[in-house]
């Protein structure tokens, strides 16, 4: 099993004004670090979504209510949200080629999750893995802990995000 750290190199310090620019290429190779970031992107950094380039996802189509003031946008291969104009998390999905601890990408199966990170616990709804703070997965249909073939799912999308709380 291999640890994660939760942080790989230091953090550049942010300034509220510091967006990322409109003409910012998203990286979809770049490392999948809980916790801290994807996709080139950084949790905290200020955004200012580049027209044209990300869409603005309504709450009817995500299906469920965000928080007052919480906005989701989406593009090809990543999805992110603010609050008060800064990433608070950001998903990888569909042809997204980066690697969490270098071997689990989208397409993994919760089995190599399992045997190169940590074995997945259903938590809140998230698949999760205990002691790995700041990322969560989800599965090609609804994965259940005890199913048959729970540890062949495969991911399907990658979360990341700065932990509340510990687990």
């Amino acid at each position: 099993m291999t640890s994660l750290p939760i942080l790989e190199r230091p953090l550049p310090s942010l300034r509220r004004n510091d967006a990322i620019p409109p003409d910012v290429v998203l990286d979809i190779d770049a490392p999948i670090i809980p916790a801290v970031g994807a996709a080139g992107l950084r949790l905290g950094a200020p955004f200012a979504p580049a027209p044209g380039a990300w869409r603005q996802v309504s709450p009817e189509e995500a299906g469920f209510p965000l928080p007052a003031g919480m906005i989701h946008y989406t593009c090809p291969a990543v999805d992110l949200w603010t609050e008060e104009g800064l990433i608070t998390q950001i998903s990888v999905h569909g042809g997204y080629r980066g690697w969490l601890a270098g071997a689990i990408g989208i397409g993994s199966s919760l089995a190599d999750l399992a045997e190169r990170v940590g074995q997945p616990r259903l938590r809140d709804l998230n698949l999760m893995v205990p002691g790995v703070l700041g990322f969560c997965v989800d599965t090609d249909g609804r994965a259940r802990p005890g199913e048959a073939v729970f540890h062949e799912r495969r991911i399907t999308v990658i979360y990341v995000f700065r932990p509340c709380h510990r687990e």
